[in-house]
């Protein structure tokens, strides 16, 4: 059964990429790697799921095809999911089980001739527990493991076109979502009432651009493996007190509270389209701006456009995270910074490359990050952050959030 890659990775793609891990597989002498962490799951098979207590096992053989390990209530969705690969076996019932699930795991992976060989795994997931780990080991028998996640994450660094298509979808309808709070936003509306309708308005676009088949893919692939959102687009809403915390909530802690004039608004459209998604965020000014905000928003966007310019081939992720605090230690502000310049995205919100000091990782072509430097003053209770993502090409950097970047087309008037 081969899908759309409009909308999904195509089975073909997965194929490609299970031959490749082989290879590499082959080369560090390991007859199987085994996969536990959902997002490596998802990424070499496009089996999208969230384990909760019930662990999900990927194998993939040197010789071979893949063996997906389930619980019983994976069952259907296995089956319809990843009809293309043949060995799914519901491997045990539930957790903690009789006889336990490691118990029976072991016997899955015995039947299948691996009880005594070299065996990699992406130590993610309930294979952290050492205690488990152990057991399941004693099970086994003879077979050995070895670190190898790192395999999976070198692929995963690298984004194909397929991958940077959904991508480019996530950026269409992120930017209608920011678009929409711009629109709707004025003095007397509850911030409950500019969510729902924002996120509403663009999920209801989506749906009806993608059609059937879309549709089901930003649902059954919702922002996974972490996790479901109320709406296939979903926005992440800022306003009011506490905006100095960058994780709080993300509505005022008084829900009566209304919007004002003099409001800073942070709006953050997160769609995912076939597990894939981009950070895409904007402050806005409700109203004109006062002078402080003006300046240290021009700073800030300084500061992004020198990480941009800065990121190409073969520079260090750790240059372009230097290039863009610079423009805050010139302008006086580097001591209000909280964090780095950025982070890997695309299937799942943080991963490599880091834009920071330390990651002297090289940037290729088809690399997906960031870039969000804050400014946190907590005296002032403002933080000045704007989420962009971008991807490596052959000669520079080529912006996947589309949302105007300036100042003008941040600020409501009223």
């Amino acid at each position: 059964m081969e899908f759309l890659s409009k909308y999904r990775i195509s089975v073909k793609t997965y194929k490609k990429r299970i031959e490749k891990l082989k290879e590499e597989l082959k080369e560090r002498n390991l007859d199987a790697i085994v996969l536990m962490n959902a997002q490596n799951i998802a990424y070499m098979s496009g089996f999208f799921h969230v384990s909760t207590e019930r662990p999900i096992v990927l194998i993939i053989p040197v010789e071979g095809e893949p063996i997906l390990l389930i619980p019983k209530l994976e069952e259907v969705q296995a089956k319809e999911m990843v009809p293309w690969i043949e060995d799914v076996e519901v491997s045990y019932f539930d957790t903690p089980g009789v006889p336990n699930f490691l118990t029976r795991l072991a016997r899955a992976f015995r039947d299948r001739g691996l009880g005594n060989k070299r065996l990699g795994t992406d130590r993610v997931g309930w294979f952290l527990d050492p205690a488990m780990a152990e057991k399941f080991r004693k099970e086994l028998g003879r077979a050995e493991f070895e670190s190898a996640g790192d395999l999976i994450m070198n692929m995963r660094i690298i984004k194909s076109e397929e991958e940077l298509n959904l991508m480019r979808q996530c950026a269409v309808w992120g930017h209608l979502t920011i678009s929409l709070v711009h629109d709707c936003a004025a003095p007397g509306l509850s911030p409950y009432e500019l969510y729902f309708k924002a996120s509403q308005e663009a999920s209801n676009a989506m749906l009806g651009a993608l059609g059937p088949e879309g549709s089901a893919m930003a649902f059954m692939a919702n922002r996974p493996p972490d996790g479901y959102c109320a709406f296939p687009v979903h926005l992440r809403l800022r306003v009011g007190p506490r905006w100095y915390y960058p994780h709080w909530m993300y509505f005022p802690p008084q829900p009566s509270r209304r919007l004002r004039v003099g409001d800073v608004i942070k709006a953050e459209g997160e769609p995912s389209v076939g597990g894939y998604m981009i950070e895409h965020s904007r402050m806005m000014f409700l109203g004109e701006p006062e002078g402080k905000h003006k300046k240290r928003f021009e700073v800030h966007l300084r500061a992004k456009l020198a990480a941009f310019n800065a990121a190409k081939p073969g520079v260090r992720a750790c240059d372009v995270d230097r290039a863009c605090n610079k423009v805050f230690k010139e302008a006086g502000m580097s001591s209000w910074l909280a964090h780095h310049t950025g982070h890997g995205v695309g299937l799942g919100e943080h991963g490599h490359p880091w834009i920071d000091e330390g990651d002297e990782t090289i940037l290729r072509p088809g690399m997906t990050f960031s870039i969000e430097p804050g400014l946190f003053i907590k005296e002032e209770d403002i933080m000045y952050h704007n989420h962009e993502t971008v991807v490596v090409t052959e000669d520079g950097c080529e912006w996947l959030s589309t949302y105007p970047r300036d100042l003008e087309s941040c600020i409501i008037r009223v």
